[in-house]
This record gives C-alpha cells, structure tokens and sequence, in this order.
C-alpha cells in the first residue's frame, strides 16, 4: 500500500522570515517538478549533426544523444522530449509511416538502428523520463510533398492532403486521418517504452486556411453539412483536433493508461469572452488576438475542458519584461487555467533570446521565469518547466550550471496524476546493499511504467524524522535519484554514514511504501477485521469495522472492486479511529466489493490486514410514469408541451423521442428532475415522432413508461435553425407622443436570451443591412486582408438564421467587409476599413445577397489629410444609376470625405472640417466613427467619445445636436450608428443611448419629432428596456452598433433593426398609434370588414395582400388576391389588408 496518497501541493512557498520566494526555493527546491526539454530533430535543430546510414555516422549520432541526455541528467532534470514525428515520419521502426530524412538523409530510408528506442534506454539508465514528440498532422514545410516512400503515395491518393502555401498537412477534417494518427500513437506506446506524448502546435496550416470553396477541406465540411451538421467550418475545423485529442485520450485508457499526454499550444489563447466564457474561465490577459484559435484552430481550453489531457504546456516565449504579453501575467493565467479543469501546466520556456549570449542577465530572465511557476502552482495544476531547445544546457556550462546551483540543487519526481484510476503497489522485496549497489526485487504489471524513488536518509535521522511534513512520502531533501532497473549505484559520499529507502514509484507519479535497507524497523501488527464478515451482504450505507492494535496506531480503509484491492475506489485515512461508514451508493447492484485496512505506528512500517469481500444490496425498480400530454396523434406547434405524472420512487427523468416506435433510433434525449418539459418543435422536424419517460434514481434499476406519438406538420421557425424559438424584449412599451414599439425578436449573448455567440466578441462582425424581410450581417473570417467574409441571413420576422452565405472576393488594402450599407435601390454595398485613405483607398463592392458574389464598385482615396484612419462609410443614390455620392468621416479628426460620383466617373473628392462635436470637450468624431447620409449634403455622425449629431457638408457645421435640447440626455459615447426616417410626416431617429458603461447595457433611443430638428425631439423609448449586452466588441473601447430600418409598402410601419457586435441584434416594428383598438369578433374599418369561423378569417372582398400579425407582431402568414387567410391557433390576430389594420380575436 502507499505511504499515504501524495497531496499535491507540492510546490508551495515557504516563508522563511525574511528570504524572498527566490532565496527559500534556492534553499528548498520542490520534491515535486516537471524538468524536461524538448530535444528537436526536425531540421536538425539540435540532434543530429549529420546524417546517413553508415556504423561510423551511427556511432556520432549515439554519441550526440548521449550527450544531451547526459547534460540534463547532470542538472538532476527527470525528463527529454524526443522528437519522433516531426514530418508525418518517423524516428523509429513503423508500419505506418516512412523513416525519417532527418535521421537517415533520405525519407523512407532506415538510418540501420532505433533513436527512439536507443533514447528510451538511455534516460532511462540516467532515471530519466522519455516522452514522445509529436507534431500530429505536420507532413511538409516547403509545398513539396515527396512521393518516393508508398506512404506518401499512398496518402495523396487518399486524398489526405490539406494546403496552405507552402505548408501541407494531413487533413484533419477526415476521419481516416484521425484514426492514422491514433493508430501511429497506439504504435508507439505498444512497441516503446515510452512514459508520455508531447504534442506541438501544429494542427490546420500556419497562416489561416481559407473557410470558403476555394479551402482544400470544404468537401469535406459540405458533406458534414449535408448530414445535418450545424457547426460553423471555424468550429468544425477546431472540432475535427477536439476529437483527435478525445481518441488519443481514450486509446491510451485502453492501452496504458499511465503515459501521460499533453499538448503544446501557443502562448496566448482565451482571449475572446466569448471563447473562455463558454468554458467558465476569465480571458487571457493579453492584448494579442488569439491567432491560433482562428488561424490553426487549436482550441486548448476545450482540450482540458474535456480531460483529454494530462498536462498543457503553453509556449509562453515573451520575457517578463515584454510590452504585450509579459511572461509573468500569461503563467500565471494558465496556471490559474490548469488548476481549475484539475490538469497540469508546466510552461514551455524559448531560449532562442540568448542567442548563445548566456550573459547573466539573460540566465536570470530564465531563473526568472522557472521561479514564477512555482510561484504560481496552486496545489492542483503541479509545476514545471520544458526548455527549448535542449542544446542550450547542453552547449552552456554557464548555463547548466546556474540551472543546478540555482534551481535544481537536487532531484525531483514529477507531480502526480490524481485524476486515474491506478493501482497500489507494496514496498519492494528482498531489498539490499551490497558495496555501492542498492538491489531489490523486479515489480512487473504488464507494461505499465514502474520504477523506483531511492532515498539515503542518515542514520542520525528516524523514520518518522524522514517523512515529509506534507505528507508526501519521504522528504525530497534524501531524494538520490530514480531507477528504471532493480538495482541503483550509490554516489560517492552516500556509501556509508546512511541508510535507505526504496519505493515503487509508478507512471502516474505515486510513491508507495518503502523498503528500508539498513534501518531496523518493526513493522506495526495487522489489524483483525471485523466487520462485515466474508461474503456478507452489506447496505449501501456500510459500516466498516476493525481491531484495535494499540501504540496510536493509525488507520487506512480501502475498498476496491478487485479481489487484490489493488485499485481502491476508496481510500480513507482514519487517524485512531477503528470504524467508518462509506457511501457505496454509487456501486452496481448486487455488486462484489473488497475491503481492507491498513495499520501504522510511528516509527513502524505499515502492515495490511487480509482482504474481505462483501455484497452490495440488489437495486429497487422504479416506478414506471404515466404520460399526460401531448395525447396521442396529436398535431403540435412551435413548442411541444411535455408532461407526465410524478414517480413515487424515481428521482430523474429521461425524455426520450424517437423517429420510430421501437425506440431504436433516438432523435432527442432530454434529463431533468422536472415532470415538464418544453422543447422546440424545430428539434424534430416535419413528421411523426414517438417519445416516452425513462424513471430512474439512485439505486434504481430504470424503467420506461409506455410510448405516445405527436405529429409535426409545420414549423414557423426552426426549419433552418433546428431548435431555434423566438425571444423576445419582454418590456412592455407604452404609447408615447402617439408612437407604438413593438419587439419581434432579439438575440442576444446575455443570460436572458443566450441564442446567439460571435466569435472573438464579434470584433470581426461590424455591420448589418436590411432588405425585404430578410436581415444582413456582413462579418470576417480573421482580421486580415485577404480574409474571407459571410454574410449571415436572417429572416426579419423571425429572426431565424436562414444561412450562410459565401461573399466573393472583396479583399483590399486592410480589413474587407468593415461595413455593409444598402443604397437608395436596395442594393447591398460593402467596405474596407483603410488605416491611410491616402494611399490605401477604400474598396467598395456591390454584394449579391443571393449568391455573395461581388462586383467592384470602385476605390475611393483622399490624399493631403491627417490623421487619415476610415472606419465606416454610407452611399447617397443609387450605384447602379452612375449618380451617387459616398460620404466617409475620418477617425481621430472632425474630417468628412464625400465623393461625387456622375456618369459613372469619379467627378470630385472633397474634404471638409467640421466645426464642433457633440460633447464639444471630445474634440473630434474619436476612433471608427459611423455615418449616416440624410441628403447629398446632410449627414449625422457618431463615434467614440461623441454623440450622434447632424452637420451640413456645405457649411461644414454642425447644425444640430442634443446641445439643442436639454431633456434628452444620452449616455453612451462608446458606441457608434444612427439612422434617420420619415413615417407618417414625423421625424425619427434611432441611436445608441447607453454602451457597455450602462447600468443595462447596450440600448437604442428611438426620438421622434414634429420638426426636421434636435431641438423638437422627444424621447419614445430605449430598447431593449433591458439591454441587449454589455460586451466590449473592441480593443479601442468601443463597440459597433449599425442600425438599418425597413419601411413598410403602406408607410405607416418602421422594421427597426440593429446589431450590437458582440451582443446581439433585435428587430422592433415602430407605427404610429391612430388610437382606435377593436377586439370584437366582427370589424368594420373603413368598409373593409373581417370575420371568424373557426381557424379561417374572412374578408368583404378580395384585396391584392393580406397580411395576418400574432400579438406579438410576428408575421405569421400571408397571401394574395384574396379574401381570406389561416390561422395557424386560436387568439389575438392583427390583420394588414388594403391600407388598413384590423384587430380580430379567432376562438
């Protein structure tokens, strides 16, 4: 049995009276740490120095890797990073991939010996750990895949290959790749000896891979698509390297489970709310973008949000002293990361600035950083360090020797992996010293790693003097060295004047109980069990019970379900105590379970007492439920109602719906410990479905109810969307100065609706445009120039995604598609955001809202201006006329370019200053400022640190403001977006009111005046009364906020939309309020009249259109030239026919 299970803080810092962190460590190392390097062989970066196949080239490269492992042995390092696939090859003898050119000098060629298997036998002789170095899916670097090895033919006539320049890989996005390379893994592990995986950051091409159908992989994600997948191809793409770490984890579970795997991911990630926020942790503190989650799609978080790792080990290559991403904040965030999923964070550390300068300076920067990990351990995340790459220790005395003085004045053991299941092991047999050499009895369990901790403690110290105060087994201060082998060659000065301890030490890190050579000690008597009895049935609540064997003795339970009680589920330290009670309720029924106890004095080896069975009690039946509705055949709506009757034993329920009556194919699974249950219809689609209840609990054998059918005939959303309803602002807005707002949809990232995400808070999704009844947003792939962009559609009504559509080529000078706008003939317009319109015009494109195919439009410059940075652009006229004019404000500066376009040619670029700014202590329009085109001359313009205010091109003034009108008095400067309308001869406008800094939120004021001025406005409302976010959508503190409106055929209705990038978008009809309401069955308006008869509403006469509204405004249907239309239920309808809007209630 184990001394006691190791507590895992084993780092923590000790405050010495007044020694710094620096100085106690110096003095007292941790027991506890990884010390690794990575040994790189790719390009020959440091191993080998040449290459071929010949015994005297066989010999350098032995004697080179001897030399780096010695060096790490000699700085008391426990492990090397052996590079062994590092070009979809191999450092060892496989069938499933060609040798390495980089061994060999020609790929597919064996080098005539085994590196991996030389290295694993080496460290292993110095007690080091090996670990295998992977680069998964790297195959070239130079655009050249060779094709002399059948591997390589073989896989380009797969069809595996995915391309980026010069950089190939193996596709990931193909499940037979994926199954490759856990195979290549399983390889590994079955043939070598290896104690872990080390994964680089190597996964989709460097650089970003296009994510339209110009990508190498978009087959593949169409024929994802096709069967029904849902994902955007960015999270598709990071999903296909999710399930390769899921398979690798889940391969070495059922091989050797003891070799610990972990990945090397960039090190910046999680910077984006949105990403960490979904995995429950704070953003990284950089202000870098998170480049390898768009570009690479290596999601790390997801890795140990998952436990498919062991460890994370972040390439954090800054100094402490760096600008952006500082060493010391980036360590302490992962450590922070590592601790909270439960995993290890041992830091990759980039020596590449010492440049073989190892001046002091450049020594201590390390020292530096290697001290903030430790710093940094939290008692659960371990800590550790991985060197790259290895040949500075190797080729610095300088170096390896402040590593040894200063950092590792002694040997370490790694951290342990608490999170498997292992088995325990007893002190080594017939241990002994014979001259210098301590031996003992081989411990084998078939391939699992076991070696041995060798301890020289003096003999002026006792046992329990030689315990570590934390727990941990023996104190780390007598720790010699580890052996792979039965047997350890004691150091000079360590042969006589002490005695010694030897433990099995195994794959996952645990020490167990020692054997003691050359110290006397009585081994403490076993205890007796005595309850229960061999065999006996037990309850799930047992109650464990032993002897007493007196001395203070102290007591261990263990219960396994293996006769050896080897692999103990529980394992509970008692101190004095002589029984216990155990919650075996999550055991199987009937279950046989062993038990035994484990009893130590001071100053006494440990003894175990013999192992007893017992049997878990046989598990209740639930009591089956009774399904209450939907009743059987019945025809269901938007949102399916289930409901059934309460077990009286079983706890939990499982709703189960199937497309077939056997159950053999689950369409939905559903758990809650609720009797109701509402879910979309969209889930299920048009047709019949069959559902039942699972009852079950804890200790309950489950038990299903009978089955029922419903019957799905139409969807009004979720057809596109599978699962998607609407959600609405649920403020009530009241009539004011005779205007109506009612909300249609909002989609929002706040709790309240959670129904939408953006991708990097949406810093790459800045605008939007209506046309028709379908809503645009315009967003980017990445923040480059050649990105490629989408425009999402929307249903307006619904708000319902519709889909997403390819835009064509609109690269430009930086940043495509910054803004989208519709001109005067609904024809959509895209942008560029240009850092300096001087030499870098803004690029306009006329977008296909159909197809996404682009036609160039024009580019527009201005030179002679600073600053010269435009964000945002608006179009007066229509384009396709050859007669409009472009209006652009300059960020930074009161400037406004228009462009005058006649006859097709650009007639004139002017500039004006204007004359003030609202606030006028702002100064200027601030960073990415918006405009709005009223006429060729007018215009309003917002942007951060100002409000919306209007101006006159001509005059260069500002000519109206909220200066102009006390009551109104807006909150928010960090926004931009406005939008001016006319309905029904009243004057609106639409503009951010509140930002992030709100108590709310995100809001939109919406002003309606008598006069075409501020000075006559009057506040309507701010919607959503609640707010639709509080996201910050820009490192520049502010955020996006493009509004457009609709104005309905008859001119009495304004569909008001807008986007909050990062937050969400909402949709709101605005109507003037003519103050008559009709709720009887039979109306009369205006010799149009309406009536009833069940579902079916009637009109006097035929009219061109027919448009029927729900309570909410939500269009629900429509026809034409006709007198009548359907209700989809029951209730409160608003009919729009022929000019007219009437009110009808259909029972």
């Amino acid at each position: 049995m184990m001394i006691k299970k190791t507590t895992l803080r084993t780092c923590a810092i000790a405050a010495l009276g007044l020694l710094t962190a620096a100085q106690a460590f110096a003095d007292n190392p941790p027991k506890r740490e990884f010390r690794s390097a990575w040994l790189a062989t790719v390009w020959a970066i440091d191993w080998p120095s040449t290459t071929g196949r010949t015994s005297s080239v066989q010999a350098t490269q032995k004697s080179g890797l001897d030399a780096y492992i010695n060096a790490y042995e000699s700085i008391n390092a426990n492990g090397v990073c052996f590079q062994v696939r590092s070009m979809a090859d191999a450092m060892y003898q496989s069938s499933l991939a060609p040798w390495s050119q980089f061994v060999s000098g020609t790929r597919g060629t064996s080098p005539g010996w085994d590196p991996l298997a030389y290295a694993i036998e080496q460290c292993h002789a110095k007690g080091l750990e090996c670990y295998a170095w992977l680069n998964p899916y790297r195959w070239s670097s130079t655009g050249t895949i060779s094709g002399t090895t059948s591997f390589d033919n073989q896989w380009k006539n797969n069809g595996w290959a995915l391309s980026n320049g010069s950089y190939v890989v193996l596709n990931p996005g193909k499940e037979e790749v994926r199954k490759h390379i856990v195979a290549v893994c399983k390889e590994i592990v079955e043939n070598y000896a290896i104690d872990g995986f080390l994964f680089d950051d190597y996964f989709y091409p460097a650089g970003g891979t296009d994510e339209d159908s110009s990508a190498g992989d978009y087959s593949d994600y169409q024929a994802y698509k096709n069967a029904g997948g849902t994902m955007s191809i960015g999270d598709w793409r990071r999903d296909n390297v999710r399930k390769l770490m899921n398979d690798l984890r889940q391969m070495l579970n059922e091989t050797r489970p003891d070799v610990r795997f972990g990945v090397s991911p960039a090190g910046v990630a999680g910077t984006s709310s949105s990403v960490a926020g979904k995995y429950g942790v704070t953003t990284c503190p950089s202000p870098s973008s998170d480049w390898q989650y768009g570009q690479i799609y290596s999601d790390p978080l997801a890795w140990l949000y998952d436990g498919s790792i062991d460890f994370i080990s972040p390439q954090i290559y800054w100094k402490t002293t760096a600008t952006s991403s500082p060493y010391g904040p980036i360590a302490k965030w992962w450590a922070y990361v590592a601790d909270h999923f439960g995993r290890h964070f041992y830091s990759s550390h980039s020596l590449s600035y010492m440049a073989n300068s190892y001046t002091t300076a450049n020594i201590e920067q390390l020292g530096l950083q290697m001290q903030l990990n430790r710093d940094y351990e939290t008692g659960v995340s371990g800590c550790g360090s991985i060197l790259y790459s290895a040949k500075h220790v190797k080729n610095s005395s300088v170096l390896s020797n402040y590593l040894k003085n200063n950092l590792y004045q002694r040997k370490a053991l790694v951290p342990v992996v608490s999170w498997h299941e292992h088995p325990t092991y007893g002190a080594p047999t017939n241990a002994k010293k014979s001259g210098t050499t301590l031996s003992w009895t081989k411990v084998s369990n078939g391939k699992a790693i076991i070696r041995y901790s060798i301890y020289a403690i003096p003999t002026s110290i006792t046992l329990d003097d030689a315990m570590a105060s934390d727990g941990d087994g023996i104190n780390g201060e007598y720790l010699l060295g580890v052996s792979y082998d039965n047997s350890y060659s004691l150091p000079s000065g360590k042969t006589s004047g002490y005695w010694y301890a030897v433990c099995v030490y195994d794959g996952y890190g645990y020490e167990y109980e020692p054997a003691l050579i050359g110290y006397t000690a009585e081994r403490t008597p076993a205890v007796s069990l005595i309850s229960p009895a061999e065999g006996a049935k037990v309850d799930f609540t047992a109650t464990f019970k032993w002897s007493d064997v007196g001395g203070g003795a102290s007591y261990t339970l263990f219960v396994a379900a293996d006769k050896a009680c080897s692999q103990p589920f529980v394992e509970k330290n008692m101190g004095t105590a002589t029984s216990t009670t155990v919650d075996l309720g999550d055991r199987g029924s009937e279950e046989v379970l062993y038990w035994c106890v484990k009893s130590q004095q001071s100053g006494k080896l440990a003894s175990t007492s013999e192992i007893r069975s017992c049997v878990t009690p046989p598990y209740d039946n639930a009591q089956a439920v009774t399904l209450k509705s939907p009743a059987n055949g019945a025809e269901v709506g938007e949102t399916v109602g289930f409901e059934w009757t309460k077990s009286s034993n079983a706890t939990e329920y499982t709703l189960q719906v199937a497309s077939d009556a056997t159950f053999s194919s689950i369409t939905y699974s559903e758990r809650t410990t609720a009797t109701t249950a509402s879910v979309a219809a969209s889930h299920f689609g048009i047709g019949t479905h069959y559902w039942r209840i699972i009852a079950d609990g804890k200790r309950l054998n489950p038990a299903a109810s009978s089955s029922r059918n419903f019957i799905v005939k139409s969807l009004p959303v979720g057809n596109f969307e599978p699962g998607y309803t609407i959600k609405r602002d649920p403020a009530q807005y009241a009539v004011t100065e005779n205007v109506k707002i009612a909300n249609l949809w909002v989609r929002s990232v706040k709790e309240d609706y959670n129904n939408i995400s953006f991708e990097e808070d949406g810093k790459h999704c800045r605008s939007l445009a209506a046309l028709g009844n379908y809503v645009y947003v315009l967003r980017r792939a990445e923040n480059s120039t050649n990105s490629q962009c989408y425009l999402d559609k929307y249903d307006g009504s619904t708000g319902e995604r519709i889909e997403t559509i390819s835009v064509g080529d609109i690269s430009a000078s930086y940043l495509p598609g910054n803004t989208l706008v519709r001109d005067d003939a609904n024809h959509l317009i895209s942008g560029n955001m240009s850092l300096n319109i001087g030499t870098y015009p803004l690029t306009l494109h006329i977008i296909n809202p159909t197809t996404g195919e682009a036609e160039l439009l024009g580019e527009f410059s201005c030179t002679g201006l600073s600053p010269t940075r435009v964000d945002h652009f608006d179009v007066y006229g229509d384009v396709t006329s050859g007669n409009f004019y472009v209006f652009a404000s300059v960020a930074k500066s009161k400037t406004v370019i228009r462009w005058t376009v006649k006859n097709y040619t650009l007639a004139a670029t002017e500039t004006k200053t204007m004359n003030a700014t609202y606030p006028a202590s702002a100064g200027d329009f601030g960073i990415a400022p918006r405009i709005h085109a009223i006429s060729a001359d007018q215009f309003y313009a917002n942007g951060m640190s100002v409000n919306v205010a209007r101006y006159s091109f001509a005059s260069g003034k500002m000519i109206g403001s909220f200066d102009d009108n006390a009551s109104i008095n807006p909150v928010a400067t960090q926004a931009n977006g406005s939008m001016r309308f006319i309905l029904s001869g009243k004057y609106f406008t639409i503009y951010p009111s509140s930002d992030f800094n709100g108590a709310n939120g995100f809001r939109m004021g919406v002003l309606v005046a008598d006069k075409d001025d501020f000075a006559s406005m009057k506040t309507v409302a701010d919607i959503p009364k609640g707010g639709i976010g509080s996201v910050e959508s820009a490192t520049a503190s502010h955020s996006s906020t493009p509004i457009d409106i609709i104005i309905s055929e008859d001119g009495k209705t304004a569909r008001v939309y807008f986007l909050v990038a990062g937050n969400g978008i909402a949709a709101y009809d605005v109507t003037i309020d003519t103050g008559s309401v009709i709720n009887d069955v039979d109306i009369i308006s205006e010799k149009l009249y309406a009536k009833s008869h069940g579902l079916t509403i009637t009109l006097n006469r035929t009219v061109d259109s027919i448009e029927l509204y729900n309570a909410a405004g939500v269009l629900v249907t429509r026809a034409t030239d006709t007198a009548s239309v359907e209700a989809p239920t029951p209730g409160v309808y608003l009919i729009r026919a022929a000019g007219h809007n009437l009110r009808i209630i259909v029972r």
